[in-house]
């Protein structure tokens, strides 16, 4: 799963401004001949299952908040990812171009998709030994070769359980995880997640509104019936890593990792969630401790060890940089579903109340300014089987027609 990128981002902002901080560190990286451009390498190799490396790089170094600064693909370079066993045997990767969308918060609305590409290579790893020892190699044509060191296999704790609890009042989702780890298992734990939800309309739209000339028409029954349908799906961004050591047994119970409001589109319909859990050695997990401490402790210019800079090695050049924390494990996996309609969290008599009339001249600056949608329109006249002049507007939580990908293959069948 993808890391959150905008932590390296904010590395590389660190980086430029760290003069006179606690550790030893070196500020002017561009008086040492070292480039303000940096390289990315993100994933793990998961024996006994498709590792999926992602290979990127950071705009450059910049002050500006983390939310407005760039992290970017590779572009038109086709890198070669492989993995190599110490015995010298290589399981090659097939890359491709993803268009990857990050969360963004809204009024109603907790998604707003705004894409952007990166190069991701899947690795075919299902049938590596699991008492071998492997490593990634990135060789990228122009910018240097890539290795990280030779790890053996690390096993997964076992994921026990999923379970949810809501606030009294119904207005926050909790997601909570058990899990436990045997005698000699690694009390360092790392976890990515993907979210898939039903993502029709809470309130069906009879028209859809066309912004380039400026009209309404007509949803058909087939479309409201596909609308019925939609599928959306999310992956996390977080960085999320916990560790046992304080605890007296190598074992989480309903140890909380992620919270939304329930007025949110994951709980019009049947929601379901996929965790993954892998194991972290002690430098791993002190990687993404020190790439997420910035949250909590002065933003950008808060104090980064040294084991920020991960275990990817440039062989080629020194001077050039790259991050990433690459490990060698199996990973476990639990999966839950939630039927946000049966739990009624949704209350779709306010997206009624709020509607409003808006005549023609309105419509434009309500689609984009006011993120609002039409449900209905008022038939003055028609021409074409085109409606104009009056429509019922209302914010897209309630109408919107959003993102819609097919089904997964594991979606209960109705």
């Amino acid at each position: 799963m993808k890391l959150n990128f905008f932590k390296y981002i904010a590395y590389t902002a660190i980086l430029a401004t760290f003069a006179g901080c606690v550790y030893d560190f070196q500020a002017d990286l561009s008086s040492q001949g070292i480039s303000s451009e940096y390289i990315i390498v993100d994933g793990d190799i998961i024996v006994g299952d498709t590792s999926v490396i992602y290979i990127g790089k950071t705009g450059g170094v910049t002050t500006k908040d983390i939310s407005t600064s760039d992290w970017y693909s590779i572009g038109g370079i086709s890198a070669s990812v492989w993995v190599e066993s110490e015995t010298g045997q290589t399981w090659w990767g097939k890359d491709s171009i993803v268009t990857i969308s990050y969360t963004k918060k809204s009024y109603y609305y907790n998604y707003k998709y705004e894409p952007y590409t990166q190069n991701r290579y899947f690795i075919d790893t299902r049938d590596l030994d699991i008492n071998g020892k492997y490593r990634l190699c990135v060789s990228i044509p122009g910018i240097g070769e890539y290795v990280t060191p030779f790890r053996e296999v690390m096993i997964a704790q076992e994921i026990d359980s999923l379970s949810y609890r809501l606030e009294p009042d119904n207005s926050v989702m909790h997601l909570m995880l058990s899990s436990s780890g045997n005698e000699g298992q690694s009390k360092y734990y790392r976890w990515n997640y993907r979210e898939d939800w039903e993502n029709n309309p809470p309130i069906m739209p009879q028209v859809t509104y066309n912004y380039k000339d400026n009209s309404i028409g007509w949803l058909s029954y087939e479309v409201k019936d596909s609308l019925q349908k939609c599928m959306a799906f999310s992956h996390s961004y977080d960085i999320l890593v916990y560790n046992t050591n304080q605890l007296a047994e190598n074992r989480l119970e309903n140890y909380l990792f992620l919270s939304f409001p329930t007025m949110d589109r994951r709980m019009v319909g049947l929601y379901c969630l996929t965790l993954y859990q892998t194991p972290l050695d002690r430098e791993g997990y002190d990687f993404y401790k020190a790439m997420s401490v910035n949250d909590n402790l002065g933003g950008l210019y808060a104090p980064y060890p040294n084991e920020i800079m991960g275990n990817v090695l440039c062989t080629t050049n020194s001077n050039k940089v790259a991050l990433g924390y690459v490990n060698v494990c199996t990973r476990s996996m639990k999966r839950i579903f939630i039927d946000g309609g049966k739990l009624n969290l949704i209350d779709r008599s306010k997206g009624t109340k709020e509607r409003i009339m808006l005549k023609e001249e309105e419509w434009g600056r309500y689609f984009q300014g006011k993120d609002y949608r039409p449900y209905d329109f008022v038939k003055d006249y028609e021409k074409d089987s085109v409606m104009y002049d009056k429509a019922y507007w209302g914010h897209s939580f309630w109408y919107g027609i959003g993102q819609c990908s097919p089904r997964p293959y594991f979606w209960p069948k109705k």
